[in-house]
């Protein structure tokens, strides 16, 4: 992972968006900082690229992946899809 320190977790967040819309993904936010996911562990952003569909976790300087978010990351693993924890644009490039 490429930590991009100085950069908050939000503007991390807003820095994957902008790469994957750049990339022609659509994204879906599954939450921010004041609203919980209805599922504990959910990725942050899920992409749909290509026919592909990615689960993006993200991580600021500090960050730490809970273990339901690591089991979470596992299961999407599990069913072939790319699932990863970013904490920042070159995490996910390359996955692309």
């Amino acid at each position: 992972m490429v930590h991009n320190s100085g950069m908050t977790e939000a503007q991390v967040q807003r820095q994957i968006l902008d790469g994957l819309r750049a990339h022609g993904a659509d994204c879906i936010i599954t939450h921010d900082a004041k609203h919980r996911p209805v599922t504990v562990g959910v990725s942050d952003i899920i992409a749909v690229l290509d026919g592909r569909v990615l689960f993006i976790e993200v991580k600021g300087p500090d960050g730490v992946v809970s273990e339901e978010q690591r089991s979470f990351i596992a299961r999407m693993r599990g069913k072939g899809h790319t699932a990863i924890v970013a904490c920042g644009w070159d995490d996910v490039e390359r996955h692309l």
